[in-house]
């Protein structure tokens, strides 16, 4: 359901530029800090997302869902291949120290000027002086496989010309900003279906 939601955003950006769909590879992710589907014991200090090549544009937009709490959207720096989440911002404040399943949804630009859409999960240890049933909670997420959303295969496109129209680049970040909120919404939607469908079994 994410990667078809995915596809069709990335069409209808590439199709709000008017960029020809021609097949061709694009960068990819090649490490992240924790690791996708990692286990941790407390909440890193800053998350980071490695790609092959060099990215454009001085932030990325990212979305983070924890647990059941509302997402939180953020524009993480970029430095080179590299992009940045500092978990002590203030719009990470009611989440900074919560255990249990975190989903960093990205977007970020290639330098083939393409969108590259994607998610990493990792699990962090619940407090030892939490429920045991959120204990129970955290073992069975941690059991289950990552459900990492594969990166999106777009079609490709000239080099974006730096002297780009201002406002073509809010179009971009705009069109962006809402494939990154429905990720992290589609996911969370997702999951609670889950827990509901495990609730009910228990109950029978």
């Amino acid at each position: 359901m994410i990667r078809r939601l995915l596809a069709v955003l990335v069409g209808a950006l590439i199709a709000v530029l008017g960029v020809p769909a021609v097949a061709s590879a694009h960068t990819h992710i090649s490490e992240s800090v924790p690791a996708d589907g990692a286990e941790v014991d407390e909440v890193p200090g800053t998350i980071t997302l490695t790609f092959a090549e060099d990215l454009q544009g001085p932030t990325a937009q990212v979305g983070v869902l924890v647990g059941d709490n509302d997402p939180v959207q953020l524009d993480a720096p970029v430095q080179g291949p590299t992009v940045t989440i500092d978990t002590s911002v203030p719009e990470l404040a009611d989440v900074a120290d919560a255990g249990g399943q975190w989903a960093i949804a990205y977007t970020i630009v290639g330098q083939d000027g393409h969108p590259i859409d994607g998610t990493v999960t990792f699990t962090v240890a619940e407090a030892a002086g939490g429920a045991e049933s959120e204990s129970a909670g955290t073992e069975t997420q941690a059991d289950e496989p990552s459900d990492a959303a594969p990166i999106s295969e777009a079609a490709d496109d000239e080099a974006v010309d730096e002297s780009m129209s201002p406002w073509l680049w809010l179009a971009i970040v705009a069109v962006i900003a809402l494939v990154v909120f429905a990720v992290v919404k589609t996911e969370r939607m997702r999951r609670k279906k889950a827990e509901n469908a495990k609730a009910a079994a228990n109950q029978e």
